[in-house]
């Protein structure tokens, strides 16, 4: 932003001449002639804002001899270039701005970070509804590309609306359609991520119309500008309407109501309450719908889960203990904490509860060999690896060399050296390791509908049609990392979904098929709250307030 600036304004002589006195040394200028001790009278000095003094307009008539009048020159002004005139002289600000060159003070930078983090939610939003890529990638992709224009609190805020927006996009566009008269749908790419950004200002921000105008004709690029005076009105309208806008009646139809009101495709609620039933498919859609806290582990490796909340605590953060996984803690705050020194040292990871338990429940021990078939970037593998106090091996593979590269990365940083990266699926490495493992842990790729709360973009980007080619490929993997386990070890079968037909049914299917294999149904009584009446360990959003996650215990008689 470029700053104001003032110009200083010339005194005028009464016959329009402007004074401009050439630079001279001090023992130049003469000393006033005792012949004049009388001081004419003048007008008060005009000091402006800044000390700038104007003189009067006219200039004193009494007479001056030559020994004390000082030398000068006179010009016309008329013809000059403009660099010739008066000096321009730039407003003096002692704001110094920390992000936004220009701003003149603290609440004006504090505006353009708004409206920047309102700008850039408008990208991400186009580029979701054009490509449907990840909305966590394409969050990273905008903070990156925009680093030198977001601290952390801008950080935050950019997650919070982009992620919200995905979160309640149904019913978003619902409020759209209902105001315009219009399918939502069938707007311009552009025009309907400006309804969704101005929609989720007013009704779920509870901003004015005027904040929420300010920051929708900062959001939309000028090339669009044709479409702000259309979402000014639109704001204008839904601003006085938004209580007014009715509602499907659950009564007449339960289904439509429960996917309008609470933001979920048709088909997912249909397939949910034939399942669970009509109460916990609302208790389901509820929880999916809150924000959920950033769940941290404690490295045990590097660090006590005392120190680490210590540390946490003194750069700003507030922390509580998670309700049922003891190494993990809950962290609240605007800060950065990648950029924490407790981050930089690996004394903790990123992992949501439910993992941990699940993770937890796998039960590895020190003196153990441990395969991670679907290691990713390896989260239960560290897990693993501190679990295991350092000792015994862990095979971590995946089919994502870029995943296994972050994996190596974070090991690394975590000081887990019991970690070594294979391929299992090379023939000849899976010879070595033939009925070998103690454990063998698959975290199945799956629909992740149990995830909801934290990745709201499942819910429009996966295709119903995909169950079967998902269930093939988890069949797939159990079958094939069968040959590693030795006899009397475990095959651990897990997915972060909630669909019988990835969970449950496919343990049936594969146990009819390999009868090598028996299901175990005791387990530990610390893990007997997410152990239902079939034997499987299944932690349910609508019960335990956690993140939906399923896993079963395959024995090798």
């Amino acid at each position: 932003m470029k700053s104001k600036k003032n110009f200083s304004k010339s005194s005028k002589s009464s016959d329009s001449k402007t004074s401009v006195h050439k630079k001279t040394n001090k023992s130049e200028w003469p000393v006033r002639s005792p012949k004049t001790s009388k001081i004419p009278d003048s007008k008060p000095s005009n000091r402006g804002k800044f000390g700038n003094n104007k003189s009067s307009a006219k200039s004193s008539t009494l007479p001056i001899s030559d020994d004390v009048r000082p030398p000068y020159r006179e010009r016309k002004t008329e013809g000059l270039a403009k660099s010739e005139r008066a000096i321009k002289r730039r407003r003096v600000s002692f704001y110094t701005p920390t992000t936004f060159k220009g701003a003149q003070s603290k609440g004006e930078e504090a505006q353009l970070a708004e409206g920047t983090v309102q700008r850039i939610a408008l990208e991400i939003l186009n580029t979701f509804e054009e490509t449907h890529d990840r909305i966590d990638h394409l969050l990273q992709q905008g903070i990156h590309k925009n680093m030198k224009l977001l601290e952390a609190r801008e950080k935050g805020n950019l997650s919070k609306t982009v992620l919200n927006i995905i979160r309640w996009k149904l019913k978003i566009d619902y409020i759209i359609s209902k105001s315009l008269k219009r399918d939502a749908e069938s707007l311009d790419t552009t025009l309907k991520s400006s309804y969704r950004l101005a929609t989720f200002n007013v009704v779920w921000m509870n901003k004015s119309a005027e904040k929420s105008i300010s920051l929708s004709d900062f959001a939309i690029p000028k090339v669009f500008g044709k479409h702000k005076e259309t979402v000014r009105d639109f704001i204008k309208f839904l601003n006085k309407a938004k209580k007014d806008i009715p509602y499907p009646n659950p009564k007449k139809n339960l289904v439509n109501a429960l996917s309008i009101t609470y933001s979920h495709p048709v088909w997912l609620v249909e397939k949910w309450i034939a399942i669970y039933g009509d109460e916990a498919v609302t208790k389901l859609c509820e929880f999916n719908n809150a924000e959920p806290a950033l769940t941290l582990r404690f490295n045990s490796i590097k660090a006590t889960k005392k120190d680490v909340m210590a540390n946490l605590e003194r750069e700003g953060f507030q922390v509580s203990g998670c309700r049922h996984a003891v190494n993990g803690f809950n962290v609240f705050g605007q800060g950065e904490i990648f950029s924490t020194q407790s981050f930089k040292d690996g004394a903790f990871e990123i992992q949501d509860e439910s993992s941990q338990l699940f993770a937890a429940w796998c039960d590895p021990q020190p003196n153990h060999t441990v395969i991670d078939a679907c290691a990713g970037a390896g989260g239960k593998s560290l897990y693993f690896s501190a679990a295991m106090n350092n000792k015994g091996k862990i095979l971590a593979t995946d089919t994502n060399p870029r995943a296994l590269e972050k994996l190596r990365k974070r090991s690394t940083r975590s000081g887990s050296t019991n970690i070594e990266i294979v391929d299992l699926h090379a023939a000849e490495t899976a010879e070595v390791w033939n009925g070998k493992a103690d454990k063998v842990i698959i975290d199945a790729p799956c629909s992740g509908l149990g995830v909801l709360a934290r990745n709201p973009d499942i819910k429009w980007r996966f295709d119903p049609q995909s169950f079967s080619t998902l269930a093939a490929e988890q069949i797939t993997l159990l079958n094939y990392f069968a040959r590693f386990v030795k006899d009397g070890g475990e095959m651990i079968y897990g997915t972060c979904t909630l669909n019988p037909d990835e969970n449950e049914n496919i343990i049936r299917h594969f146990l009819a098929a390999d009868t090598r294999f028996k299901m175990k149904v005791d387990h530990h009584g610390n893990f007997m709250p997410f152990i239902d009446s079939n034997g499987f360990f299944y932690i349910k959003p609508f019960e335990h307030k956690l993140s939906g996650f399923f896993g079963c215990k395959l024995i090798r008689k």
